[in-house]
């Protein structure tokens, strides 16, 4: 007698939607934290620009979402080799979205003119 076929475990049926729901639910909300972020870098020159999606604001918190997903790319494998290259990666791209969506009124740059 053959011994019964073994299917998949049926944790698997219910575990893996609801962490889907969860990672889906933590992106969202860090999209939209990243574009209130992005709205409040940017430079305000108009009101339309300021609210649509397509435009710098919209890249800007693209990029900002780079430097967020990474460090949740980090916490979805468990990534242990490289854990501390993945934070600096997720830092130094914050920084330079940052430095590169700032006012020129600002003054923030890698290299400052000196007068």
């Amino acid at each position: 007698m053959a011994p019964p076929r073994v299917g998949p475990r049926p944790y698997k049926d219910i575990l893996t939607p609801a962490l889907h729901r969860r990672f889906t639910n933590a992106a969202s909300v860090v999209l939209l934290v990243c574009y209130a972020e992005a709205i409040i870098i940017g430079e305000n020159t108009s009101v339309l620009w300021f609210w649509f999606p397509f435009g710098s604001t919209g890249i800007r918190t693209l990029l900002l979402f780079i430097s967020a997903l990474a460090v949740f790319i980090l916490r979805v494998a468990q990534l242990h080799v490289g854990t501390v290259a993945w934070y600096f990666f997720s830092a130094w791209w914050f920084s330079e979205v940052y430095v590169w969506s700032s006012s020129k009124d600002a003054e923030l740059a890698w290299i400052s003119d000196a007068k």
